[in-house]
């Protein structure tokens, strides 16, 4: 026998597949690499044929275009001309900094500085620390509720917000008020340690006697676990994206000591080179006498 989903289909999810594939392809690409001009370039070629460029200005201005779009793509910094590419070649060689170093600093790239690496600040460092601790606590607050098997509900008349888990009744806080398995017997000591009015403390009874309070429990709580799941894997991203601004600040920092470094070795060489050409002109005079 034929099972259900060989001879049932989904139509519109097929007919929305592939689009929804190919524009988030695109998008990407686009944010990627900084324009689309390659690709508009093969929908042309499928309109109008694979017939070339004749004009010689023309075709270098499109070469490098390509040459440039792939170099975003691939290295996701971002270059705008072949002469800033050259320079930043330029500036990688005398350096000796790799491209997998400027990758890892790039939010700190500024290929229109002279410096072309920015220093980050104490406050932005200390920010990047700060956000990591908000994250955390987020999270271990959100996978908390996330697991929690009670729920937090208001009643309408007295205002009164409490927790339960079907069983029995807590404060906000935890603290536990009242068991629901025989209140039955006494509503009015129920709704004297709950707050709850009389009305709502019979109500609450009767639906605890009639199983339809676990049946609301549970569903708020399968509500609660979609919520805080989905808020604790927003923090995740959000933490993932901390970690990676800070690592990228210490690569920056890292590259920045090098140049530093390799200045502070050729100022003192140059001033070495000067002070003996200096003691070699007062020198001079005294052997000619």
């Amino acid at each position: 026998m034929e099972s259900l989903s060989t001879v049932v289909q989904s139509p519109f999810l097929a007919a929305i597949a592939s689009p929804i594939v190919v524009m988030a392809l695109a998008a990407f690409f686009w944010w990627r690499a900084g324009s689309i001009h390659s690709m508009l370039e093969r929908l042309w070629r499928l309109v109008a044929g694979k017939a070339e460029v004749e004009d010689p200005a023309l075709k270098k201005l499109m070469q490098e275009t390509r040459d440039l779009e792939r170099f975003r793509f691939v290295y996701g910094l971002r270059i705008e001309s072949m002469s800033d590419l050259q320079c930043l070649m330029s500036w990688m060689k005398r350096h000796d900094i790799s491209i997998v170093k400027l990758q890892k600093a790039k939010p700190w790239i500024d290929i229109a500085s002279a410096e072309l690496v920015r220093k980050p600040t104490s406050r932005y460092v200390i920010g990047c620390f700060a956000s990591i601790v908000i994250c955390c606590v987020l999270i271990t607050v959100a996978l908390h509720l996330f697991t929690a098997t009670d729920v937090l509900l208001k009643m309408r008349e007295s205002e009164v917000w409490f927790r339960t888990d079907g069983y029995s009744v807590r404060t906000i806080w935890g603290t536990r008020l009242a068991t629901l398995n025989s209140c039955t017997e006494n509503i009015e000591a129920l709704a004297k340690s709950t707050g709850f009015s009389s009305d709502e403390a019979s109500v609450l009874c009767t639906s605890f006697g009639e199983k339809s309070l676990h049946k609301l429990v549970q569903q708020e709580v399968r509500n609660q676990q979609w919520l805080f799941g989905g808020l604790a894997t927003l923090f995740f991203v959000l933490l993932g994206l901390r970690f990676l601004k800070l690592r990228a600040a210490a690569e920056a920092v890292e590259i920045r000591k090098k140049m530093d470094k390799k200045l502070e070795i050729r100022q003192s060489r140059d001033k070495g080179i000067v002070g003996a050409a200096a003691n070699l002109t007062a020198d001079a005079p005294a052997k000619l006498s």
